[in-house]
């Protein structure tokens, strides 16, 4: 091959290269810094990496000396749909539930993930789970979760305001959610499918979100402290077990090309407060994912700005 002909070949190919180099972000889970002062604790780690143009994400979440979880999800086409991103609370609710103490969440146990989306958070409890239900009202992403055929995972369409739900749903030893408790007018529905679908005794309800969204912190306060249910104009008791409030935080790294980059010298997007709201309910009293769990109090509430 001549050179005027080699160069030549290698112009024409520079754009198909361009397209399929690999975007990466990664996101650490921090303990919640009490102070200034206090440094924080890294708990566990995602990466994300993602082909341009590419139909799958890419997913490793590792956390302390675990074996690192290696996850492959399909994104939609759609690009207005909710469910094509994986929102920072998805990540942090797959490194906490990949924790080893989330097992007595997880291990042998039926797991009913609301508000799916790309799933993650449901896939992660998958390998040690008894069944996994990913659940969502978004069509396309159910039919692309369906088309994976993932071991362990049954997908179902749910739509929280229906009356009639799937009967193939069994019922639930966890009740899992990340960021669907993002506007007051959805934790009507929430509540009222969690109660219908999660099992009485020995069980657990876990959204996490932003802590910075007051709706997340208004779910909190009706499960612990009962609420007013306008469908049926009565005042609701506070839900039977234990219910807190726990906070972390989320660095995330910018999306990068450069995989010769190390991770201290990537440049941080910004960081996220993160509050899980959990129930657990008798047998499962003084859960903690961590020794550095830190509970909420009403004063780290009014020190958090809200967005909405």
């Amino acid at each position: 091959m001549s050179v005027k002909l080699l160069v030549t070949t290698v112009l024409l190919l520079l754009p198909y290269v361009h397209t399929f180099s690999v975007e990466k972000r990664v996101s650490k889970l921090l303990s919640w810094s009490k102070s200034e002062n206090e440094a924080p604790t890294i708990l566990g780690w995602c990466e994300e990496r993602r082909l341009q143009d590419a139909t799958e994400l890419q997913v490793t979440v590792s956390c302390g000396d675990s074996e690192p979880l290696e996850v492959s999800i399909p994104i939609p086409t759609d690009e207005n749909t909710l469910a094509r991103t994986l929102w920072p609370s998805s990540l942090a609710a797959a490194i906490l539930l990949r924790l080893p103490a989330s097992e007595q969440l997880v291990k042998d146990r039926h797991i009913l993930e609301l508000g799916c989306g790309l799933g993650l958070a449901g896939i992660v409890t998958s390998s040690s789970a008894k069944s996994c239900c990913l659940t969502d009202h978004d069509e396309e992403i159910i039919q692309l979760l369906k088309n994976q055929n993932i071991p362990n995972i049954d997908v179902s369409y749910l739509e929280w305001r229906d009356e009639d739900r799937p009967n193939d749903i069994p019922p639930s030893d966890l009740v899992i959610g990340a960021d669907i408790a993002y506007y007051f007018y959805l934790l009507r529905p929430l509540i009222d499918t969690t109660k219908a679908m999660l099992r009485p005794d020995n069980s657990a309800f876990m959204v996490v979100g932003q802590a910075n969204r007051e709706s997340q912190w208004d779910l909190y306060h009706n499960v612990r402290d009962g609420c007013y249910n306008q469908l049926t104009d009565e005042r609701e008791a506070p839900w039977n077990g234990e219910t807190r409030m726990l906070l972390y935080q989320l660095q995330m790294f910018k999306w990068q090309v450069d995989d010769d980059i190390a991770l201290e010298n990537q440049e941080l997007d910004g960081t996220i407060p993160i509050a899980v709201m959990i129930h657990t309910s008798p047998g499962l009293e003084n859960f903690a994912f961590t020794t550095f769990d830190h509970i909420a109090t009403k004063n780290d509430k009014e020190g958090i700005m809200m967005s909405f």
